[in-house]
Protein backbone atom coordinates (compact mmCIF):
# COMPACT_ATOMS: atom_id res chain seq x y z
CA UNK A 1 0.00 0.00 0.00
CA UNK A 2 1.16 3.53 -0.77
CA UNK A 3 2.50 5.14 2.18
CA UNK A 4 0.34 8.49 3.35
CA UNK A 5 1.82 11.34 4.59
CA UNK A 6 -0.09 11.47 7.99
CA UNK A 7 2.11 13.87 9.83
CA UNK A 8 1.80 16.51 6.98
CA UNK A 9 -1.81 17.13 7.09
CA UNK A 10 -4.28 16.63 9.71
CA UNK A 11 -7.22 14.81 8.43
CA UNK A 12 -9.89 13.33 9.57
CA UNK A 13 -11.02 9.03 9.42
CA UNK A 14 -13.44 9.42 6.72
CA UNK A 15 -10.92 11.62 4.44
CA UNK A 16 -8.20 9.13 4.75
CA UNK A 17 -10.77 5.83 4.23
CA UNK A 18 -11.25 7.59 0.81
CA UNK A 19 -8.16 8.50 -0.16
CA UNK A 20 -6.42 5.06 0.67
CA UNK A 21 -9.16 3.12 -1.42
CA UNK A 22 -8.43 5.78 -4.01
CA UNK A 23 -4.93 4.80 -3.77
CA UNK A 24 -5.55 1.36 -3.99
CA UNK A 25 -7.52 1.60 -6.85
CA UNK A 26 -4.21 2.96 -8.79
CA UNK A 27 -1.86 0.20 -6.70
CA UNK A 28 -3.69 -2.22 -8.35
CA UNK A 29 -4.01 -1.07 -12.12
CA UNK A 30 -0.37 -0.93 -11.89
CA UNK A 31 -0.63 3.01 -12.58
CA UNK A 32 2.21 3.55 -10.31
CA UNK A 33 4.57 1.02 -11.59
CA UNK A 34 4.51 2.66 -14.74
CA UNK A 35 5.88 5.97 -14.58
CA UNK A 36 7.94 5.04 -11.30
CA UNK A 37 11.90 6.04 -11.08
CA UNK A 38 12.96 2.59 -12.56
CA UNK A 39 10.39 3.04 -15.20
CA UNK A 40 12.69 3.73 -18.03
CA UNK A 41 11.67 7.47 -18.46
CA UNK A 42 14.21 10.40 -18.38
CA UNK A 43 12.28 12.78 -16.19
CA UNK A 44 8.35 11.98 -15.08
CA UNK A 45 6.28 15.58 -15.65
CA UNK A 46 2.98 16.59 -14.30
CA UNK A 47 0.70 15.61 -17.02
CA UNK A 48 2.45 12.26 -16.12
CA UNK A 49 1.62 12.39 -12.20
CA UNK A 50 -2.00 13.74 -12.82
CA UNK A 51 -2.79 10.70 -15.53
CA UNK A 52 -2.08 8.23 -12.69
CA UNK A 53 -3.61 10.11 -9.89
CA UNK A 54 -6.64 10.38 -12.40
CA UNK A 55 -7.06 14.59 -11.92
CA UNK A 56 -6.80 17.23 -14.08
CA UNK A 57 -3.13 18.81 -14.49
CA UNK A 58 -4.20 22.26 -13.23
CA UNK A 59 -5.24 20.25 -10.04
CA UNK A 60 -2.06 18.24 -9.81
CA UNK A 61 -0.57 21.47 -9.44
CA UNK A 62 -2.45 23.01 -6.87
CA UNK A 63 -2.42 19.99 -4.79
CA UNK A 64 1.46 19.75 -5.17
CA UNK A 65 2.03 23.39 -4.29
CA UNK A 66 -0.78 23.78 -1.56
CA UNK A 67 -2.87 26.41 -3.84
CA UNK A 68 -6.48 26.43 -4.85
CA UNK A 69 -9.72 24.55 -3.49
CA UNK A 70 -8.70 20.87 -3.52
CA UNK A 71 -9.77 18.50 -1.34
CA UNK A 72 -7.55 16.76 0.96
CA UNK A 73 -7.81 13.38 0.18
CA UNK A 74 -6.83 14.76 -3.29
CA UNK A 75 -4.13 16.49 -1.87
CA UNK A 76 -3.13 13.29 -0.10
CA UNK A 77 -3.56 10.96 -3.26
CA UNK A 78 -1.29 13.53 -5.68
CA UNK A 79 1.47 14.20 -3.49
CA UNK A 80 2.17 10.37 -2.82
CA UNK A 81 1.71 9.29 -6.61
CA UNK A 82 3.93 11.76 -7.27
CA UNK A 83 6.53 10.64 -4.52
CA UNK A 84 6.38 6.78 -5.98
CA UNK A 85 7.11 8.03 -9.45
CA UNK A 86 9.85 10.03 -8.21
CA UNK A 87 8.23 13.40 -9.59
CA UNK A 88 10.58 16.44 -8.80
CA UNK A 89 8.47 19.39 -8.46
CA UNK A 90 9.12 22.61 -10.55
CA UNK A 91 9.95 24.73 -7.34
CA UNK A 92 12.57 21.98 -7.05
CA UNK A 93 14.04 22.10 -9.91
CA UNK A 94 14.15 25.68 -10.03
CA UNK A 95 15.93 26.10 -6.89
CA UNK A 96 19.14 24.65 -8.35
CA UNK A 97 20.94 27.78 -9.88
CA UNK A 98 22.01 25.51 -12.87
CA UNK A 99 18.20 24.41 -13.67
CA UNK A 100 16.86 25.65 -17.07
CA UNK A 101 14.61 24.54 -19.90
CA UNK A 102 15.86 26.89 -22.28
CA UNK A 103 12.66 27.35 -23.12
CA UNK A 104 10.50 31.17 -23.31
CA UNK A 105 6.76 31.10 -24.26
CA UNK A 106 5.30 33.05 -26.84
CA UNK A 107 0.93 33.13 -26.38
CA UNK A 108 -0.79 35.11 -28.04
CA UNK A 109 -4.30 36.47 -29.52
CA UNK A 110 -2.61 37.58 -32.75
CA UNK A 111 -3.64 34.37 -35.14
CA UNK A 112 -2.95 36.02 -38.17
CA UNK A 113 0.53 37.39 -36.88
CA UNK A 114 0.62 40.45 -37.91
CA UNK A 115 1.90 42.36 -34.43
CA UNK A 116 3.03 38.75 -33.13
CA UNK A 117 5.52 37.22 -35.22
CA UNK A 118 7.55 40.73 -35.10
CA UNK A 119 7.14 40.47 -31.82
CA UNK A 120 8.86 36.43 -31.71
CA UNK A 121 11.21 37.21 -34.23
CA UNK A 122 12.55 40.40 -32.22
CA UNK A 123 12.45 37.83 -29.12
CA UNK A 124 14.27 34.98 -30.71
CA UNK A 125 17.03 37.13 -31.62
CA UNK A 126 18.13 38.03 -28.32
CA UNK A 127 17.38 34.75 -26.64
CA UNK A 128 18.94 32.94 -29.49
CA UNK A 129 22.25 34.42 -28.76
CA UNK A 130 22.05 32.93 -25.03
CA UNK A 131 21.06 29.61 -26.27
CA UNK A 132 17.22 30.21 -25.39
CA UNK A 133 14.25 29.06 -28.19
CA UNK A 134 10.69 30.47 -28.12
CA UNK A 135 7.42 28.22 -28.19
CA UNK A 136 4.86 29.74 -30.17
CA UNK A 137 0.94 29.18 -28.49
CA UNK A 138 -2.38 30.80 -29.71
CA UNK A 139 -4.66 31.55 -27.48
CA UNK A 140 -7.20 32.54 -30.07
CA UNK A 141 -8.34 35.62 -27.95
CA UNK A 142 -10.20 33.26 -25.30
CA UNK A 143 -8.81 32.98 -21.98
CA UNK A 144 -10.28 29.72 -20.98
CA UNK A 145 -7.92 28.49 -24.22
CA UNK A 146 -4.85 30.83 -23.23
CA UNK A 147 -5.50 28.96 -19.75
CA UNK A 148 -5.40 25.74 -21.21
CA UNK A 149 -2.65 26.38 -23.52
CA UNK A 150 -0.17 27.50 -20.53
CA UNK A 151 -1.18 24.66 -18.21
CA UNK A 152 -0.11 21.93 -21.17
CA UNK A 153 3.34 24.08 -21.49
CA UNK A 154 4.21 25.13 -18.08
CA UNK A 155 3.29 21.83 -16.48
CA UNK A 156 4.85 19.89 -18.43
CA UNK A 157 7.79 22.06 -21.13
CA UNK A 158 9.05 23.45 -17.79
CA UNK A 159 9.26 26.99 -19.37
CA UNK A 160 11.56 29.44 -18.12
CA UNK A 161 9.02 32.33 -19.11
CA UNK A 162 6.17 33.51 -20.64
CA UNK A 163 5.93 36.67 -23.00
CA UNK A 164 1.95 37.47 -23.78
CA UNK A 165 1.12 39.12 -26.75
CA UNK A 166 -2.11 40.47 -27.76
CA UNK A 167 -3.54 41.74 -31.05
CA UNK A 168 -4.58 44.94 -30.38
CA UNK A 169 -3.18 47.83 -27.56
CA UNK A 170 -6.25 47.49 -25.19
CA UNK A 171 -4.93 46.79 -21.95
CA UNK A 172 -6.01 43.15 -20.68
CA UNK A 173 -6.85 41.09 -17.75
CA UNK A 174 -3.68 38.84 -16.75
CA UNK A 175 -3.67 34.99 -17.06
CA UNK A 176 -4.18 33.85 -13.18
CA UNK A 177 -2.23 30.48 -13.92
CA UNK A 178 0.97 32.68 -14.40
CA UNK A 179 0.58 34.22 -11.25
CA UNK A 180 -0.01 31.19 -9.65
CA UNK A 181 3.03 29.64 -11.21
CA UNK A 182 5.87 32.35 -10.03
CA UNK A 183 7.08 32.68 -13.85
CA UNK A 184 8.46 35.38 -15.08
CA UNK A 185 6.16 36.99 -17.33
CA UNK A 186 5.87 40.04 -19.70
CA UNK A 187 2.66 41.38 -21.74
CA UNK A 188 3.45 43.17 -24.93
CA UNK A 189 1.97 45.46 -26.62
CA UNK A 190 -1.19 45.90 -24.85
CA UNK A 191 -0.42 45.95 -21.04
CA UNK A 192 -1.73 43.88 -18.40
CA UNK A 193 -4.22 45.72 -16.00
CA UNK A 194 -2.42 44.04 -13.14
CA UNK A 195 0.38 46.99 -12.13
CA UNK A 196 2.14 44.21 -10.56
CA UNK A 197 3.30 43.10 -13.89
CA UNK A 198 5.58 43.98 -16.13
CA UNK A 199 4.35 45.26 -19.39
CA UNK A 200 5.80 46.57 -22.49
CA UNK A 201 3.91 48.69 -25.47
CA UNK A 202 4.72 51.35 -28.19
CA UNK A 203 3.86 54.87 -27.30
CA UNK A 204 1.07 56.06 -29.39
CA UNK A 205 0.67 59.66 -27.61
CA UNK A 206 3.52 60.33 -28.87
CA UNK A 207 3.22 58.87 -31.86
CA UNK A 208 0.71 61.21 -32.70
CA UNK A 209 2.52 64.25 -31.67
CA UNK A 210 5.26 63.23 -33.69
CA UNK A 211 3.57 62.90 -36.80
CA UNK A 212 2.10 66.41 -36.42
CA UNK A 213 6.18 67.51 -35.79
CA UNK A 214 7.41 65.89 -38.90
CA UNK A 215 4.32 67.28 -40.75
CA UNK A 216 4.75 71.14 -39.84
CA UNK A 217 8.90 70.58 -40.23
CA UNK A 218 8.05 69.96 -43.68
CA UNK A 219 6.72 73.21 -43.94
CA UNK A 220 3.00 71.67 -44.33
CA UNK A 221 0.32 73.27 -41.92
CA UNK A 222 -3.19 72.84 -43.40
CA UNK A 223 -3.56 69.35 -42.04
CA UNK A 224 -6.22 66.81 -41.61
CA UNK A 225 -6.13 63.47 -40.00
CA UNK A 226 -7.79 60.00 -40.73
CA UNK A 227 -8.71 57.48 -37.58
CA UNK A 228 -9.56 54.06 -37.43
CA UNK A 229 -12.18 52.78 -34.91
CA UNK A 230 -12.41 54.99 -32.37
CA UNK A 231 -13.11 52.00 -29.84
CA UNK A 232 -9.76 50.89 -30.13
CA UNK A 233 -7.14 52.57 -27.37
CA UNK A 234 -4.48 53.05 -30.05
CA UNK A 235 -6.77 55.74 -32.55
CA UNK A 236 -7.54 57.54 -28.96
CA UNK A 237 -4.00 57.87 -27.77
CA UNK A 238 -2.41 58.86 -31.21
CA UNK A 239 -5.47 61.42 -32.17
CA UNK A 240 -4.63 62.99 -28.68
CA UNK A 241 -1.17 63.15 -29.41
CA UNK A 242 -2.21 65.37 -32.57
CA UNK A 243 -4.31 67.49 -30.79
CA UNK A 244 -1.42 68.02 -28.19
CA UNK A 245 1.29 68.88 -30.98
CA UNK A 246 -1.39 71.27 -32.95
CA UNK A 247 -1.91 73.00 -29.60
CA UNK A 248 1.88 73.01 -28.94
CA UNK A 249 1.79 74.46 -32.44
CA UNK A 250 -0.90 76.80 -31.71
CA UNK A 251 -2.62 75.58 -34.96
CA UNK A 252 -6.06 73.89 -35.53
CA UNK A 253 -7.01 70.98 -37.78
CA UNK A 254 -8.49 71.83 -41.05
CA UNK A 255 -10.93 69.73 -40.40
CA UNK A 256 -12.28 67.09 -37.47
CA UNK A 257 -10.74 63.63 -36.95
CA UNK A 258 -12.96 61.24 -38.86
CA UNK A 259 -12.95 57.72 -36.87
CA UNK A 260 -14.17 54.50 -38.44
CA UNK A 261 -12.72 51.04 -39.51
CA UNK A 262 -9.26 50.29 -40.31
CA UNK A 263 -9.84 49.86 -43.60
CA UNK A 264 -8.59 51.75 -47.38
CA UNK A 265 -12.24 51.77 -47.97
CA UNK A 266 -13.06 54.40 -45.11
CA UNK A 267 -8.83 56.00 -45.93
CA UNK A 268 -10.40 56.72 -49.37
CA UNK A 269 -14.26 58.08 -48.25
CA UNK A 270 -13.00 60.01 -45.52
CA UNK A 271 -10.64 61.67 -47.58
CA UNK A 272 -13.31 62.62 -50.39
CA UNK A 273 -15.36 64.03 -47.60
CA UNK A 274 -12.07 66.00 -46.50
CA UNK A 275 -11.19 67.46 -49.76
CA UNK A 276 -14.74 68.00 -50.62
CA UNK A 277 -15.41 70.68 -47.40
CA UNK A 278 -11.51 71.82 -47.78
CA UNK A 279 -9.50 71.48 -50.75
CA UNK A 280 -6.28 73.74 -49.66
CA UNK A 281 -5.28 70.56 -47.10
CA UNK A 282 -2.12 69.60 -47.78
CA UNK A 283 -1.09 67.08 -45.52
CA UNK A 284 -2.88 64.23 -43.77
CA UNK A 285 -1.54 61.35 -41.46
CA UNK A 286 -3.69 58.20 -41.30
CA UNK A 287 -3.69 56.26 -38.23
CA UNK A 288 -2.50 53.19 -40.48
CA UNK A 289 -1.36 52.13 -43.25
CA UNK A 290 -4.47 51.03 -45.05
CA UNK A 291 -6.09 54.38 -44.07
CA UNK A 292 -3.04 56.14 -45.68
CA UNK A 293 -3.05 54.00 -48.71
CA UNK A 294 -7.17 54.88 -49.34
CA UNK A 295 -6.21 58.76 -48.95
CA UNK A 296 -3.66 58.46 -51.70
CA UNK A 297 -5.97 56.89 -53.62
CA UNK A 298 -8.94 59.40 -52.94
CA UNK A 299 -5.97 62.09 -53.24
CA UNK A 300 -4.90 61.10 -56.99
CA UNK A 301 -8.29 60.67 -58.07
CA UNK A 302 -8.95 64.24 -57.07
CA UNK A 303 -6.22 65.25 -60.06
CA UNK A 304 -3.71 65.92 -56.95
CA UNK A 305 -0.45 64.51 -56.15
CA UNK A 306 1.08 63.11 -53.55
CA UNK A 307 3.48 64.64 -52.01
CA UNK A 308 3.67 67.89 -54.36
CA UNK A 309 0.19 69.12 -53.56
CA UNK A 310 -0.59 66.14 -49.84
CA UNK A 311 1.51 64.84 -48.11
CA UNK A 312 0.64 61.10 -46.04
CA UNK A 313 1.96 59.76 -43.81
CA UNK A 314 0.42 56.42 -41.91
CA UNK A 315 1.19 54.39 -39.24
CA UNK A 316 2.24 50.52 -38.39
CA UNK A 317 4.86 50.37 -41.08
CA UNK A 318 2.89 47.57 -42.56
CA UNK A 319 5.70 46.45 -45.65
CA UNK A 320 3.09 44.52 -47.73
CA UNK A 321 0.71 48.21 -47.60
CA UNK A 322 3.33 50.79 -48.12
CA UNK A 323 5.57 49.25 -50.49
CA UNK A 324 3.26 47.27 -52.85
CA UNK A 325 3.00 50.26 -55.00
CA UNK A 326 4.45 54.15 -55.43
CA UNK A 327 4.02 56.54 -54.01
CA UNK A 328 5.99 54.57 -51.08
CA UNK A 329 4.22 55.59 -47.65
CA UNK A 330 6.04 57.40 -44.91
CA UNK A 331 4.96 54.85 -41.44
CA UNK A 332 5.36 55.10 -38.18
CA UNK A 333 6.83 51.51 -36.67
CA UNK A 334 5.19 50.04 -33.45
CA UNK A 335 9.26 49.05 -32.56
CA UNK A 336 7.47 45.27 -32.68
CA UNK A 337 11.31 44.28 -32.75
CA UNK A 338 12.53 46.08 -29.97
CA UNK A 339 9.46 45.11 -27.57
CA UNK A 340 10.30 41.45 -28.37
CA UNK A 341 14.08 41.99 -27.80
CA UNK A 342 13.19 43.73 -23.79
CA UNK A 343 10.73 41.36 -23.41
CA UNK A 344 13.37 38.70 -24.22
CA UNK A 345 16.40 40.58 -21.80
CA UNK A 346 13.54 41.04 -18.85
CA UNK A 347 12.78 37.25 -19.05
CA UNK A 348 16.74 36.43 -19.31
CA UNK A 349 17.16 38.54 -16.11
CA UNK A 350 14.91 36.55 -14.45
CA UNK A 351 17.22 33.81 -14.56
CA UNK A 352 19.98 35.32 -13.08
CA UNK A 353 17.91 36.57 -10.12
CA UNK A 354 16.51 39.72 -11.22
CA UNK A 355 12.58 39.78 -11.05
CA UNK A 356 10.92 41.43 -13.82
CA UNK A 357 9.90 44.99 -12.76
CA UNK A 358 6.51 46.08 -12.61
CA UNK A 359 4.39 48.79 -14.57
CA UNK A 360 4.08 50.08 -18.30
CA UNK A 361 7.61 50.67 -20.27
CA UNK A 362 6.51 52.46 -23.72
CA UNK A 363 8.85 52.67 -26.69
CA UNK A 364 8.84 55.47 -28.96
CA UNK A 365 7.59 54.51 -32.07
CA UNK A 366 10.09 55.34 -34.83
CA UNK A 367 9.20 57.15 -38.75
CA UNK A 368 10.64 55.30 -41.71
CA UNK A 369 10.72 58.22 -44.25
CA UNK A 370 9.44 57.11 -48.03
CA UNK A 371 7.92 58.50 -50.77
CA UNK A 372 4.93 60.48 -49.67
CA UNK A 373 6.81 62.82 -47.62
CA UNK A 374 9.66 63.09 -50.08
CA UNK A 375 9.59 66.79 -51.33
Amino acid sequence: MAYVHRAVLSVNEGTIERYLKCASRSEERGDVGKHSRGGGNRRVTLAQVAAVAHVSVSTASKALNDKGRVSVSTRLLVRDVAEQMGYLPVSDRRSSESYSSHLIGLITSDIGGRFSLPILAGAERTLGSKNHSVVLMNGYGDPETEQNRLETMVYTRLLDGIIVVSDDTKPREPIPLLRDMNLPVVYAYAPSLDPRDASIICDNLSAGQSAINEILSLGRTRIAVIGGDERFLASRERAAGVKQAMADAGLRLAAPIRFNDWTEQWGRRSMDMILASNPRVNAVYCMNDLLARGAIDSIEEHGLHVPEDVIVIGHDNWDIICMCRLPTITSFDNALDDIGKMAARIILRSSRGYKPVPGIIKLPCRIVRRQSTAI
